[in-house]
C-alpha cells in the first residue's frame, strides 16, 4: 500500500481528499499544522505528497525547497493544489520539481486517478 502525505491547510478540502483516497488503495497521512509537515515527511517517507502550499508565499516556497533538499525525498512526486495558475507561478513550482498542479476545484476522483497513474510511473 502506498503512503500519501496530505499537507493541506484548507480543512474542508483536506477532509474530502482523505475521504476519497481512503476509498482507494492508499494509506493516507495528514497534518493539520504547517509546523508538523517537515517532521512527517522525514518520519513517514511518503510515496507522494499532495499540498496546497502557496509557492508565491516566501515561507511556503522555502518549506518546499527544504523538502526537495532531503536526499530521500528528491524524486518524490508532489501534487500542488492551488487557487490560480499563472505563468510565473508555473515556473516557480517547476523549479522545485513539481510538475503536477491543479486548481483546488479539481474533481477529487480525477485526482485519485492521476495519483494512481503517477505512482505507477514512479515504480
Amino acid at each position: 500500500m502506498k503512503n500519501i502525505l496530505i499537507l493541506v491547510d484548507d480543512v474542508p478540502l483536506r477532509s474530502k481528499i482523505l475521504e476519497v483516497l481512503n476509498l482507494e488503495i492508499f494509506h493516507t497521512i495528514s497534518a493539520k499544522k504547517t509546523s508538523e509537515w517537515l517532521g512527517l515527511v522525514k518520519e513517514q517517507y511518503p510515496d507522494l505528497i499532495i499540498t496546497d502550499l502557496d509557492a508565491r508565499d516566501s515561507e511556503s516556497y522555502e518549506l518546499l525547497k527544504q523538502f526537495r533538499q532531503l536526499t530521500f525525498f528528491k524524486d518524490t512526486p508532489i501534487i500542488l493544489l492551488t487557487k490560480q495558475i499563472e505563468e510565473e507561478f508555473c515556473f516557480q513550482v517547476w523549479q522545485l520539481g513539481i510538475s503536477l498542479y491543479f486548481l483546488k476545484t479539481v474533481d477529487l476522483y480525477f485526482l485519485s486517478q492521476v495519483i494512481f497513474l503517477r505512482l505507477k510511473q514512479k515504480y
